[in-house]
């Protein structure tokens, strides 16, 4: 995935990078060593989540805050560049209310991203998935998550001038109970609308489309680049 998303933002070692809702860093730090970055910044609103980046040597600088509010900052903290060649939402997108999010995309356009900076938004689709759930998580599934048309009309409407979508999709791999073990655990917040009775009705479900105890399907990412 750090191949994918470093290649499609054009990362190299002038860039200055924001991974907004970068938790611990993880990810970003990846990109770092990867492709290079002469600067890395992790925004993140968890302080717990954040501790992992500021104990990371990778990154330059970390910061406690939402996206929306660091973005309608007045002024860049004072540990950070005033503007960013490259600004990354990596599967978070989805946790910004749809009304926020234009006013956020105009903020970040205006005030944190440099003249020819972009903006990259990694999310998956709202209908066509692959992932093995049932029929009532798949529409919840898609209640939460912002379809690609919407997202790119957003970026447009905030003043973006070029706005790409692009599909990156790969073939996965999984034990059913270990699949069944990570929806109990709730790992993505689709799973948190539903009770613990309702996710083992769904893991039968699940469990009946298994093959010899294996799920395959297809894992598909959204890429959407923005100009600024």
């Amino acid at each position: 995935m750090s191949k994918v998303v470093g290649t499609q933002m054009g990362l190299d070692a002038t860039h200055a990078l924001a991974d907004v809702g970068g938790g611990s860093g993880d990810f970003a730090t990846k990109l770092k060593e990867k492709f290079g970055a002469r600067w890395l910044s992790i925004v993140e609103p968890s302080a717990e989540m954040l501790a992992g980046a500021e104990a990371n040597a990778l990154v330059d600088s970390a910061s406690c805050a939402d996206a929306v509010e660091w973005a309608a900052a007045e002024t860049a903290p004072s540990s950070d560049p005033a503007t960013f060649d490259r600004i990354l939402f990596k599967e978070v997108i989805h946790h910004i209310d749809a009304v926020e999010r234009p006013d956020l995309f105009r903020a970040l356009r205006e005030k944190r991203l440099c003249d020819d900076g972009r903006l990259l938004i990694v999310t998956r689709p709202q209908r066509a998935i692959d992932y093995p759930m049932w029929p009532a998580a798949y529409e919840v599934w898609a209640q939460n998550q912002p379809s690609e048309e919407e997202l790119a009309a957003e970026l447009k409407e905030a003043g973006f001038g070029a706005v790409h979508v692009n599909m990156h999709r790969y073939p996965h791999e999984v034990g059913v109970e270990e699949w069944c073990r990570l929806v109990r655990g709730r790992f993505w917040s689709t799973f948190s609308e539903f009770t613990d009775e309702e996710l083992e009705v769904g893991c039968a479900h699940i469990r009946a489309a298994g093959r010899a105890g294996v799920l395959h399907f297809e894992d598909r990412l959204l890429l959407i680049d923005a100009g600024a």
